[in-house]
C-alpha cells in the first residue's frame, strides 16, 4: 500500500514524514533511482519552464494593450 511504501522510505532515510498529510524528501536522487524514474523530474521542470515563460510573454502583450484579455 501507499502507506507501507511512505514509512518504508521514511525507515531507510529517503523522506521525512512530517506529520501524516506532509513528508519531505531527503535523498531525492536515491528516490529517482527506487522509482526508476531517471530523466522524468527534468522533463517535469522544463514543461514548467516553458509555460511559465508563455505565460509572461502573453502577460506582457495583454499589458501593452489593456483592451485584449485573450492574450494575443
Amino acid at each position: 500500500t501507499i502507506s507501507r511504501t511512505i514509512h518504508k522510505l521514511s525507515k531507510t532515510g529517503v523522506i521525512e514524514i512530517r506529520d501524516p498529510s506532509q513528508f519531505r524528501v531527503l535523498d531525492l536522487k536515491k528516490l529517482i533511482e527506487l522509482g526508476h524514474i531517471d530523466g522524468i523530474f527534468e522533463k517535469m521542470t522544463r514543461g514548467l519552464v516553458e509555460r511559465r515563460k508563455r505565460l509572461d510573454r502573453l502577460a506582457m502583450q495583454a499589458s501593452h494593450n489593456p483592451a485584449c484579455y485573450c492574450g494575443r
